[in-house]
């Protein structure tokens, strides 16, 4: 992960996914957070995520709206649903080509069912009625993503920070983390035209830290 490439995957066309991908994402499907308890030069990382990243570019894209860093705990205590199926819900619904196939991967190894795909659908519908659910969107907004991490890399190539991408997140020295807030931050305003961005800023504690970066690999 020290000296593997930055690549962008496509998924068939130039516009469809788009992420850029490394070995250090990678690191976070071993058995223990090595990703997440890693250094760069010495130092722990922090993880800048971008919130609810989807459902956020879908709601200003079609509304013009920002949504809350709470949105998805806001709807779950609104319909009395667990948080983690009001996500799975938006993940499906934005990624998925037809309204079977977002339901069926809803419920797919998991015990969530039905009657909550409905309710939530049905909130969505109510709240927010111009965004086209079980259109296969993500794959657009995958392109977005990697379009804005790459502008916060080149950033931090120029102003000697370190930054490594994780999907729709980054991953900079806990030292740079607020700098990495206000670039993911400025470049997502500066791809859309809006400052509906929101993060949330994961710190592991220096005693987890068990591997090293450094940006003389990098």
């Amino acid at each position: 992960p020290l000296k593997g490439p930055m690549t962008r995957i496509y998924a068939k066309n130039v516009g469809a996914a788009g992420r850029i991908y490394c070995d250090f994402q990678a690191l976070s499907k071993r058995q223990i957070p090595i990703r997440q308890t890693s250094l760069i030069d010495g130092e722990p990382i922090a993880e800048i995520d971008i919130i609810a990243s989807h459902p956020r570019m879908a709601i200003q894209k079609f509304h013009d709206q920002k949504i809350a860093s709470t949105f998805y705990q806001d709807i779950a205590d609104e319909l009395n649903i667990f948080r983690e199926k009001i996500k799975k819900f938006f993940q499906v619904a934005l990624s998925s080509s037809n309204r079977d196939k977002a339901r069926g991967g809803f419920k797919k190894d998991t015990n969530y069912d039905s009657y909550d795909f409905n309710a939530i659908e049905k909130w969505m519908r109510n709240n927010y009625p111009l965004v086209p659910l079980y259109q296969s969107l993500s794959m657009g907004f995958m392109n977005h993503e990697g379009t804005i991490l790459k502008q916060v890399m080149l950033k931090g190539v120029e102003e000697g920070v370190v930054v490594l991408p994780i999907h729709d997140a980054i991953a900079v020295k806990q030292s740079d983390s607020q700098w990495g807030e206000e670039a993911l931050k400025a470049a997502w305003k500066s791809f859309f035209g809006t400052d509906y961005c929101e993060v949330k800023v994961e710190r592991p504690s220096n005693e987890k830290s068990i591997t090293t970066l450094s940006k003389r690999y990098l």
